[in-house]
């Protein structure tokens, strides 16, 4: 082993983490920004936003900045800076309002509704994928806290949450959430279907294996094992779920999640949790297949817990919900759910066992969903606001038609003119990145990766200044996101799961 990825794996190991506010209001402020990039849009200085092109150069600004500042050069002031962003795009939110001649509240509550594309939802499976794509090459420079990175046992690291998080993006877009009939053909055909479908996700792990070992790569052992990864862990996922769900019946989801979660705490707490840190000769050893990646292996009854957890919390999400008012009031039942789920992270984080993302035990799971509804709230209240707004716009334009007719002709002849030159650009000016990172998430999250690879093959990220490793950052992000919307320009879809 040389001496360089020595120092590497250590400087990514033995870390204990930081608060759960610091991880939270870390995780929030892409969630923020999705916000204030939809309030300024509503604005009048939108028609200059729009003229940049393509619209990735001023996306990236609000959407992506952000993100990279709060890891770096911002991480002393994460908190300050997510307090910052909120109140500015309050702020503005309230102006844009109050702005716009009164209206019945009342009565643009219940004619309103969000658009049948649920923008939160997409806002927030996208919001994982950029914060992961930056937290995995932020890591290796000396710029990104440690206290953010993976934790060695237990603890609140910020990159601790992403596999969970991913886990419930999937979920909460599942056929079993979105409720639509089960297949009817016999277990082992669902069966081979799913292993046949988890092909490419096969591949894609024993390609990430002999890479990393390959090329000598450095490499967090403690994080899956030895030999396990990312992919391996959703490949199992998959056909484990697939198995379960041709078993019971979606409506009891919750329940049996509930019961797994359970068994599987009992089966930490009685000394594997300890077999899991120390292995089979006690020493932190690594004997035989299983033992080698108990990491990988141990931790997935957590993660189908979490994803069972997704598919109820995504049924929710997809109730039929006729005006603003329904909206609002979903938003309260997830806001309970936040505190149900912090209040069960309290007590068994205390109580029974401190959260583990190599363990996925029970604090670790609820730590998972408690987040996760943070994160859909805060989104869906942005679009909530925004939808409001957009109301209010249309109705003060109808309004204005009476009294002068000239003028609005005029006005819109502009906008349809403006609208006309929208059209006629080529796609990639008019892409959204937000969509275009949840259309291909998993294809995202390939890139990301391998292109950290590059840069630490390299350069000596380790002995790179701060404002040189910001920088590498930007451009990583900057062609990571040109790639990701050129896909999704060309309608190339790269979905597996």
């Amino acid at each position: 082993m040389s001496s360089y990825k020595l120092e590497h794996e250590v400087f990514v190991s033995g870390h204990n983490g930081t608060s759960y506010t610091e991880v939270a209001a870390t995780t929030a402020i892409s969630c923020i920004a999705c916000f204030t990039r939809d309030l300024f849009l509503l604005s009048s200085a939108s028609k200059t936003w729009l003229r940049l092109k393509p619209r990735i150069l001023s996306e990236f600004l609000i959407l992506i900045l952000p993100n990279i500042l709060s890891v770096t050069v911002l991480s002393d002031n994460i908190i300050p800076f997510f307090v910052c962003l909120l109140s500015i795009s309050v702020a503005y939110c309230i102006y844009l309002i109050k702005s716009l001649k009164h209206q019945n509240i009342s009565k643009t509550l219940y004619s309103a509704n969000l658009d049948d594309k649920k923008a939160f939802i997409t806002y927030f499976r996208s919001v994982i994928n950029i914060c992961t794509a930056v937290a995995i090459l932020a890591v290796d420079f000396p710029v990104f806290p440690r206290r953010l990175a993976k934790t060695e046992i237990y603890g609140f690291g910020g990159m601790d949450i992403g596999v969970g998080l991913y886990v419930v993006a999937n979920a909460i877009v599942s056929p079993e959430a979105k409720q639509k009939p089960g297949s009817s053909a016999p277990v082992l055909s669902q069966m081979g279907k799913s292993i046949i479908s988890s092909i490419p996700l096969i591949v894609l792990a024993f390609a990430r294996l002999i890479a990393v070992k390959g090329a000598d790569y450095h490499e967090h052992v403690t994080e899956y094992g030895v030999h396990w990864n990312f992919f391996f862990t959703i490949v199992a996922l998959k056909i484990l779920l697939t198995l379960m769900y041709c078993i019971i019946p979606i409506q009891l989801s919750t329940y049996f999640a509930a019961a797994i979660l359970l068994v599987h705490q009992l089966f930490l707490s009685r000394g594997n949790s300890d077999y899991i840190v120390n292995g089979l000769n006690g020493r932190g050893g690594r004997e035989g297949l299983v033992d080698a990646n108990r990491e990988g292996i141990y931790s997935l009854p957590g993660y189908i817990v979490i994803y069972m957890l997704g598919v109820g919390l995504g049924k929710l999400l997809f109730q039929k919900r006729n005006n603003l008012k329904d909206w609002l009031d979903a938003a309260k039942q997830i806001a309970v759910l936040f505190l149900l789920f912090l209040t069960c992270l309290l007590l068994t984080h205390q109580v029974v066992e401190p959260a583990s993302r190599r363990f996925a035990n029970a604090a670790f799971v609820f730590w998972v969903m408690n987040l996760s509804c943070l994160m859909i709230l805060l989104c869906l209240l942005g679009e909530i606001a925004t939808t409001y707004i957009k109301a209010l716009q249309k109705q003060n334009t109808s309004k204005q038609l009476g009294k002068s007719l000239l003028k609005n002709s005029s006005d819109q002849a502009i906008s349809k003119k403006d609208q006309q030159r929208s059209q006629n650009d080529p796609p990639l000016f008019n892409v959204c990145m937000m969509e275009a990172v949840a259309f291909n998430s998993l294809l995202y999250f390939l890139l990301a990766n391998l292109m950290t690879g590059v840069v630490n093959m390299t350069i000596s990220t380790l002995h790179t200044s701060d404002i040189s490793a910001v920088a590498i950052l930007v451009v990583y992000m900057f062609a990571l996101s040109g790639i990701i919307v050129f896909f999704k320009s060309k309608n190339i879809s790269t979905k597996i799961w």
